[in-house]
């Protein structure tokens, strides 16, 4: 039960401090046709972050289910939840930041750039901003 009401607070948490961002994006974009960035993760990019959730939430419920063991008693102290939830985001950083030196990819950046209105865009569009600089 405490599990399910966790899930279900940190989606909601998650919803609730997404959901501004959302529309302000939205409404930016509708307002000024500027170059939008966006960035889509790959499969071993979600693979990657799915394990880092799955560290989280398994650490949590171990505090919860199994306080006695020795990771059930560091997290199930006082400010252990924060002090977990710190560690293994440092560690999973770390850890991708050494699998990016390998050449493993977790996201790409793909810039869409804005359509003249009736004109298809030329080919200099692709490789240069709308002011003419390159982009980076």
């Amino acid at each position: 039960m405490v599990i399910l009401f966790l899930v279900a607070f940190c989606g909601a948490l998650g919803f609730v401090l997404y959901l501004p961002f959302l529309l302000w994006s939205r409404r930016r974009r509708k307002r000024d046709r500027a170059i939008t960035v966006e960035r889509q993760f790959t499969k071993f990019g979600l693979l990657f972050h799915g394990c880092q959730l799955s560290v989280l939430f398994g650490g949590i419920a171990v505090g919860q289910l199994e306080p006695e063991s020795w990771l059930g008693s560091l997290i199930s102290r006082n400010g252990g939840e924060v002090i977990w939830v710190i560690v293994v985001w440092i560690a999973f950083i770390a850890f991708g930041l050494l699998l990016h030196r390998w050449g493993y990819v977790t996201s790409r950046q793909v810039v869409r750039l804005p359509i003249a209105e009736g004109k298809p865009a030329a080919a200099s569009d692709a490789t240069h901003g709308p002011s003419g600089s390159p982009l980076n």
